[in-house]
């Protein structure tokens, strides 16, 4: 199964074999911003940031679903920070890691979408900008950049 999202908010699979579309779901109803807007699939879970307010312009929410489309949990951002260039990473704990475009950085259960912690710089401000993402290297360290 191929899994994707696209700007119209829409998260989809399709079958490898044939191309057909497997299921396609609507989880941000302003759609995914246009940045480079990432999927992460691993342990029966398909995870993308969005827009899920109706003006928004950035997004706000990460969304999961479960592997037949279903919604799973959203967790929504806070203090005004959004992310861009979602790129999730899991150490294999049942738990994903990723960063908003501000370097904060998070780590939610997989699970139910429950923060278990946040770290960063405690004075950020949302006008502060980064593209880069979080990774864990094998060590089990997590980098952000």
């Amino acid at each position: 199964v191929l899994y994707g999202n696209g700007e119209s908010g829409k998260v989809f699979a399709l079958d490898m074999a044939t191309g057909q579309e497997r299921w396609s779901t609507v989880v941000g109803h302003a759609g995914t911003a246009t940045d480079t807007a990432g999927i992460f699939a691993a342990f029966n879970v398909i995870v993308s940031a969005t827009k899920v307010a109706k003006k928004a312009e950035v997004n706000e929410a990460i969304v999961a679903l479960n592997v037949d489309g279903s919604h799973r949990w959203t967790y929504m951002m806070r203090r005004g920070f959004h992310v861009y260039n979602f790129q999730g990473a899991s150490p294999g704990d049942g738990t994903l890691v990723f960063m908003d475009s501000s370097g904060g950085l998070y780590k939610v259960s997989l699970e139910t979408g429950k923060l278990i912690w946040e770290s960063g710089i405690q004075e950020r401000e949302t006008s502060w900008q980064t593209t880069g993402a979080a990774v864990i290297g094998p060590n089990g360290l997590v980098y952000c950049a």
